[in-house]
C-alpha cells in the first residue's frame, strides 16, 4: 500500500478540494463571501501545478456564480430545502382526498416560514377568500371535482 501512497495523494487532495467546496455550498450557499471562505480552507494545502490549476477553475466558478449576487442575499446551491418543502407538502396533501395541486399548493410558503400569530392576522386582514377563489380560477381554471360536478349534472340517466 505505500507504494501507492504517493500516487494516491493527487486524487485524495482533489477529493478534499470538492467535498470542501460541496460542504461550503451545501450550508451556506452562495454569498459574498463563498470565495474568501473557500480559499481559507484550502490556504494550507500543499498542491502540485495540476491540482493548483484545479483549484483556480473551483475558484473561477465561485466567483461567476457569486458576481451578480446582492449584498446579503445568498444563493442556494442545494436541492436539500427544495426537496424537504415538496416532502412536507406531500404528507400535507396526503390527508386531501382529491389528489391534485389546487388550493393546497398555497400552503407551499407555509412551509418555509415562522408562523406567528401576527402573521396569520395579517394574511388575513389582507387577503380575502374570493381572492384566492379569482386567484386560483385565474391560474388553474375550474378545479377537478367542480368538472366532475359539472360533467355529471349535464348528463342525467333517464331510466
Amino acid at each position: 500500500m505505500s507504494d501507492y501512497q504517493e500516487a494516491l495523494e493527487p486524487f485524495n487532495q482533489m477529493l478534499f478540494l470538492v467535498r470542501t467546496l460541496q460542504y461550503q455550498l451545501k450550508h451556506q450557499g452562495f454569498n459574498q463571501h463563498s470565495k474568501t471562505d473557500f480559499i481559507k480552507q484550502t490556504a494550507d494545502l500543499t498542491l502540485s501545478k495540476r491540482l493548483e490549476d484545479f483549484l483556480a477553475k473551483l475558484i473561477a466558478y465561485i466567483d461567476h456564480e457569486t458576481t451578480a449576487l446582492p449584498p446579503n442575499q445568498p444563493l442556494l446551491a442545494s436541492s436539500d430545502l427544495i426537496e424537504s418543502v415538496f416532502g412536507k407538502y406531500k404528507l400535507f396533501s396526503q390527508r386531501s382526498s382529491l389528489k391534485h395541486m389546487g388550493h393546497l399548493l398555497l400552503t407551499l410558503p407555509l412551509l418555509t416560514t415562522q408562523l406567528t400569530s401576527e402573521l396569520v392576522k395579517t394574511a388575513m386582514e389582507t387577503v380575502s377568500f374570493c381572492d384566492v377563489q379569482h386567484w386560483y380560477r385565474q391560474h388553474f381554471g375550474e378545479s377537478p371535482l367542480a368538472k366532475r360536478r359539472a360533467i355529471f349534472q349535464t348528463t342525467k340517466i333517464d331510466i
